[in-house]
């Protein structure tokens, strides 16, 4: 089995994206008109990604991998969206969508109604393009879509399958699109909205942290984000002489998002009795809603024995209502695994905390004492998200022991799952020496043959839209 070790997009930058503009798209943009192109990198979800949405301290890096956005204005009526390359599975990339779409009797639709007519469309590959243009309108960053936009988009992978690469397809066109319609916000209140858009289209429930970082990301650097709901605590720099890369394990269970869905209503269900128990305790203010505000010490003392480990949907229903998270609902006839779902976001935010404090003392100190324990901690957040939250995979845990078994004396210092999960990404902290990157190709090896599965290791990093600007081109 092949290993793909390409760094990301075939781009080399935007002079490159306009080239294929003019020779691929020549008849969809005006030669005479400007074109505003953003560049936003790809997330990679190092520690407490999964978390976010309990206010998690998060940690993630931009990765090499480019998503280019383009965007003019014209005259039409219309809005033209494009995907280069035009071609995906045999399916056309390419459509006109006519500015009646985003309205019904004068007024603009609702998220909910306007998803479900992009989808009517057979247009499902372009809702996180159009759906940022209904996020504008809807939050009156702009008034109208002027005569229609140009639009086209350049990524490095579907997006359908990567929710890191469909939030830098929307924060590259919510750029790229302020800049040709002459609004602007600042980049945490741009990942917020950015954040809002994706969960409405394509409509998985995620956090501000992966558009976060494709916005605000540096190379080589850690963005740590404090999810409530969003602010940026700091940047972490790699310690001299270390690296993080990426796996793409060449496996996702088509049951990846439903368990993330669960996981996340399992989540909010626990967080929801908590809620209760501190009411009752006149600690209501304790925490503002947030589970990453419950420290362990507290939630074993006081809360882990009082959340039942699981119970029916309709049962929890009658005893505490909804869980009060707007982008999910609870299911009268599943059941849910409360405990251990809650438990994990109260472990990770500890977690990410304790992994940033050994990074930051390493690059400091020079000691790789250090970085041992946050290889360790990596360690317990993978077991903590296949075992806690059920979603692990046998092709994550194989890979991610490969990895293990070469260990330190081999310069891989920890690995874990990433993202969405039951299957796709793991991240790894290793050495930047010609060993450690043979060690990586070993595990590879032995992996691809163990599976059958292909992989495709991302190494590099690159810096997002705040860095790298929104240029205008003719």
């Amino acid at each position: 089995m092949s290993v793909d070790t390409t760094i990301g997009s075939e781009l080399s930058g935007i002079d490159a994206f306009a080239y294929r503009l003019r020779s691929e798209l020549s008849t969809e943009f005006s030669p005479s008109g400007a074109k505003w192109i953003a560049r936003a990198a790809t997330a990679l979800d190092c520690m407490g990604g999964f978390a976010e949405y309990c206010g998690a301290l998060t940690l993630s890096m931009p990765t090499a991998d480019s998503v280019y956005t383009a965007v003019q204005v014209r005259d039409d009526q219309n809005v033209q969206v494009s995907l280069l390359p035009g071609d995906r599975n045999g399916h056309p990339t390419a459509d006109a969508f006519p500015l009646s779409l985003w309205y019904a009797d004068g007024k603009l639709l609702d998220a909910v109604a306007f998803a479900r007519r992009v989808e009517s469309l057979d247009a499902a590959w372009a809702k996180p393009v159009v759906g940022v243009l209904h996020t504008l309108l809807s939050e009156a960053h702009i008034p109208h879509l002027r005569g229609g936009l140009t639009i086209a988009v350049a990524s490095p992978l579907p997006w359908e399958t990567d929710p890191a690469i469909c939030a830098a397809v929307i924060a590259a066109t919510m750029a790229a699109v302020g800049k040709c319609l002459d609004f602007s916000m600042g980049p945490v209140d741009m990942a917020l909205l950015c954040q809002q858009s994706q969960n409405h289209f394509p409509g998985l429930p995620c956090g501000p942290s992966a558009a976060a970082c494709a916005l605000l990301g540096e190379s080589d650097t850690l963005l740590q984000l404090l999810c409530q709901p969003l602010e940026v605590v700091g940047r972490l720099v790699m310690p001299e002489g270390t690296v993080l890369v990426a796996i793409n394990c060449g496996a996702r269970h088509r049951a990846a998002e439903r368990k993330f869905h669960e996981a996340r209503v399992a989540a909010f269900m626990g967080r929801r009795i908590i809620e209760r128990l501190l009411a009752a305790q006149g600690r209501h203010s304790d925490w503002g809603g947030y589970l990453a505000r419950v420290s362990v010490s507290d939630y074993v003392d006081t809360f882990r024995d009082r959340l039942p480990t699981k119970m029916k949907g309709k049962d929890f229903l009658e005893r505490f209502g909804q869980t009060g998270d707007s982008l999910t609902s609870v299911d009268e006839e599943k059941v849910y695994k409360i405990r251990s779902r809650t438990e994990h976001h109260i472990y990770e935010n500890a977690r990410v905390r304790q992994f940033a404090e050994r990074l930051a003392r390493t690059r400091r100190t020079g000691e790789q004492g250090p970085l041992l324990e946050a290889g360790e901690l990596m360690f317990a957040s993978h077991w903590s998200y296949g075992q806690r939250c059920g979603l692990g995979s046998i092709e994550t845990d194989k890979l991610v022991n490969c990895l293990r078994t070469r260990g330190p004396r081999q310069g891989i210092f920890g690995a874990k799952i990433s993202g969405v999960g039951a299957g796709g990404t793991v991240v790894v902290l290793m050495s930047a020496t010609d060993a450690a990157h043979r060690a990586v190709h070993e595990s590879l090896t032995e992996y691809t043959q163990t599976t059958g599965c292909d992989t495709r290791l991302q190494i590099g990093s690159s810096d997002g839209v705040t860095s790298y600007g929104v240029r205008q081109v003719v």
